[in-house]
């Protein structure tokens, strides 16, 4: 059996070392959550909230988001040409 004696010192870096960890995840989502809101008005659509927060699901609602909206904006450049435009280029 391995036994592994921690000391007051390990425990407040252990301590620190996962206060440190949980701020740069609160950063990160902070980052994520304007990204988030420019999906949102370019696709002038809601994105509901992701029903676990977690990143993976974070990421995979925006991606969705983004491809929605990246057709939008693909359907609405082939509706927006014509002959006449193309032939002005």
């Amino acid at each position: 059996m391995f036994l592994m004696l921690i000391t007051p010192p390990g425990i407040e870096d252990l301590l620190d070392e996962l206060e440190a960890s949980k701020q740069a995840r609160l950063r990160v989502w902070a980052v994520l959550q304007p990204l988030r809101a420019l999906l949102c008005d370019l696709g002038n659509v809601t994105i509901g909230p992701p029903p676990k927060k977690t990143f993976d699901t974070e990421g995979a609602i925006l991606e969705q988001a983004l491809k929605s909206v990246y057709s939008i904006v693909k359907l609405c450049s082939k509706t927006w040409r014509t002959p006449q435009n193309e032939s002005t280029k």
